[in-house]
């Protein structure tokens, strides 16, 4: 599942488009039929819904493939709430074709007040979620309702498509106004995209866009149906049948080819750019590796010193003999900022620097990770930081063996990354260095120092938050991120790789702007559309002069009698 899920993650533009086209089309659908039959449905409310959604839907892969800013994001929650207050009306003005009960007009002031509240009050995610409770969820169901009643009036095959129009209302209104981006408060909370994303693998946009098509589809058989009635001819009846079959097959193949195409193109540069994120992290890593191996070759060669826990000096530190030199030695060979000696009781012998020998009665607790390790008779390597951000640093330890073979003591050094970090602001890329949590602890974006790559477990989250009060509510990513992937980072499309760094669970990762892969995945789209649309021309077209035929034959039919 989780192959198809980064596979429909990095499908999102094309599937934006299909779910755009969908809407587009059933708006165009239902404006002929408007303009063609009027009747009791008010279908043009119906279309401009619909055009409006599918346009909104298009500002969506805008903002996917060029980034989003706030002013374009309060434009496309606007244009949504009010294409789903369409839809609402659209159910509002036809319950009384029906004898449905319907409230009036007034109800959308309180409504839409809801929605503006949250908007000025919490963010735009949750005036959004809310638009799509209020507005597109009552909305669809109310739309389904319509066509509940509107099929029993009906006879034929307009009443099974007005009924398989109602379904699709009502799966719509769960898909689109239950499922919504996640916000803090319930059921937004829990159901939400990325919840069923890892329930299903499928992103929710997809399932979205196969009832906007199923729809468009549905009443584009209505509009066949009821235009063949109208003429009374069996050829056309005939003719729209096989024309209905035809064009459900030449549309999908379109957008199946479409999407191939598209995938492909995308292919050719996605290996390009993956080839030089991996060029970038694997320098990154080297450069690393390079401040760390000098760090671990030192404590080897000091807990190998011989006599490094003789009894000299006295006091707990025993800080003026052997070991104190050896030890200073050491620390500057290896660039250290700190370094100790400590016996197997937690007696600190000695202490690189004479501040650290005043100030430290005990082993720093960022440190003891190490030291544990090291009397296990392992080495310890591991990188820290201190609980209030200060003292990034990788931390080396060996165990110090006695004349028995067992474990006497343990040998620390302890180098700062900061110095790294300073080398690597000029880094042509993003770059971020992260703990086992998915923390920022070396970067060069220093706006993004201690944020949340991917979100947390509940529990791991607030024990974080205690310690770290820069802890950010939302995460960068919307998952843990393995390997290479094309995902959605800081509100923008790019390829994100990540590496671990060695004998650590910390890892490396940095971002590539992925415009080459938008550009040609773009043409893809352009193309799937011209294709679309000339089939579209073509079918349209051929209806047409096949109408025109039936009533010219009626026409002469009549003027012979």
């Amino acid at each position: 599942m989780r192959t198809w899920r980064f596979f429909f993650q990095a499908q999102l533009d094309f599937i934006f488009f299909f779910y755009g086209l969908a809407f587009i089309l059933l708006g165009a659908v239902c404006f002929a039929i408007s303009k063609a039959q009027g009747g009791r449905i008010k279908w043009s409310i119906l279309g401009t819904f619909a055009l409006l959604h599918g346009i909104g839907e298009w500002l969506d892969l805008t903002a996917l493939m060029i980034g989003d800013t706030p002013m374009f994001a309060a434009l496309r929650v606007g244009g949504m709430t009010i294409s789903f207050i369409l839809l609402m009306e659209f159910a509002r003005m036809n319950a009384g074709q029906f004898d449905l009960p319907a409230p009036g007009r007034w109800i959308y002031l309180p409504l839409v007040g809801i929605v503006v509240y949250a908007a000025s009050t919490v963010n735009l995610g949750a005036a959004a979620a809310l638009a799509r409770y209020i507005f597109g969820f009552l909305g669809s169901v109310g739309a389904g309702m319509i066509f509940i009643a509107e099929a029993r009036r009906s006879t034929g095959g307009a009443r099974t498509f007005a009924g398989f129009s109602a379904i699709y209302f009502f799966l719509y209104g769960i898909a689109a106004g239950i499922i919504v981006r996640e916000v803090p408060f319930w059921p937004a909370s829990v159901l939400h995209y990325a919840w069923f994303m890892a329930s299903t693998g499928i992103p929710i946009q997809l399932v979205r866009a196969l009832l906007a098509c199923a729809l468009a589809f549905s009443i584009w058989a209505i509009w066949g149906i009821l235009i063949a009635r109208e003429l009374g001819s069996e050829r056309y009846a005939s003719y729209i049948r096989k024309q209905f079959i035809a064009a459900i097959g030449a549309i999908t193949t379109i957008l199946l080819v479409g999407w191939t195409l598209t995938e492909f193109l995308g292919e050719i540069y996605r290996r390009n750019v993956e080839q030089t994120a991996r060029g970038d992290i694997d320098l990154l890593a080297s450069r690393l590796a390079g401040e760390t191996a000098i760090v671990d070759g030192m404590v080897l060669t000091l807990a190998r010193t011989p006599g490094l826990l003789s009894p000299v000096g006295d006091g707990p530190h025993q800080g003026d003999g052997y070991g104190q030199g050896a030890l200073d030695l050491h620390v500057k060979a290896a660039g250290a900022t700190s370094g100790y000696i400590m016996d197997a009781s937690k007696n600190i012998i000695a202490a690189s620097t004479e501040n650290a020998r005043v100030m430290t009665e005990a082993l720093p607790k960022r440190l003891q990770p190490s030291f544990d390790a090291a009397m296990t008779g392992k080495p310890g390597r591991d990188f820290a930081f201190d609980s209030d951000g200060s003292g990034r640093s990788y931390v080396s330890s060996m165990p110090i063996p006695s004349d028995k073979g067992t474990v006497a003591g343990v040998a620390i050094l302890s180098k700062s990354l900061d110095g790294l970090e300073d080398d690597l602001t000029r880094f042509g890329r993003p770059y971020f260095f992260v703990n086992p949590d998915g923390l920022v602890v070396l970067s060069n974006r220093r706006d993004l120092l201690f944020k949340q790559l991917w979100p947390l477990a509940d529990g791991q989250k607030n024990e974080l938050a205690l310690q770290r009060r820069w802890l950010g509510d939302r995460p960068m990513m919307a998952t843990e991120l393995i390997g290479s992937e094309w995902i959605t980072f800081d509100g923008r499309r790019e390829i994100v790789r990540r590496r671990f760094a060695e004998n650590s669970q910390w890892s490396l990762l940095v971002a590539m702007p992925a415009e080459t892969i938008v550009a040609s995945r773009l043409i893809g789209i352009i193309v799937t559309l011209l294709g679309t649309v000339m089939a579209l021309i073509y079918f349209i077209g051929r209806e047409h002069s096949i109408r025109e035929s039936v009533q010219t034959e009626s026409r002469r039919a009549l003027e012979a009698d």
